[in-house]
């Protein structure tokens, strides 16, 4: 599922995590800093209302790195710093929210590298849930 923002229907929320069980958090990032924006964005999906307009920007284009993986960004930084970025992935039931980054993941080379090492997580995390009886 590849849409430009999150859908605003009720949907789980799933943070993706280092192999120690912290939130992947670009060096340089307090985290603490931006938990309140970021549970704000987990309340509005979980509840199924849409995100405030300060959470998105307009992009000046197309973000193929980004959009290759079905992956969106959300400016969690607003009042804070602008730079600081969410990076999430959306599925049908869910949203995962893969890391706490800026912009400076678009000069890594390869390409967002500090953010693909937590491929195998991501798979996992968005395979099918079992029932609970």
């Amino acid at each position: 599922m590849r849409l430009a923002r999150i859908e605003p229907v009720p949907k789980r929320v799933e943070f993706i995590t280092l192999a120690d069980g912290s939130f992947a958090t670009r060096t340089g990032i307090d985290l603490e800093r931006f938990l309140d924006n970021i549970l704000d964005i987990r309340r509005h999906i979980v509840s199924g209302h849409p995100l405030p307009e300060h959470y998105h920007r307009r992009s000046r284009g197309r973000d193929h790195f980004l959009e290759s993986r079905g992956w969106l960004h959300l400016h969690v930084g607003h009042g804070i710093d602008d730079d600081v970025l969410l990076i999430v992935e959306q599925t049908a039931d869910c949203v995962l929210f893969i890391g706490l980054t800026n912009h400076d993941i678009f000069k890594e080379r390869p390409r967002g590298r500090s953010l693909l090492r937590l491929g195998s997580r991501i798979a996992t995390a968005k395979l099918p849930r079992k029932p609970v009886r």
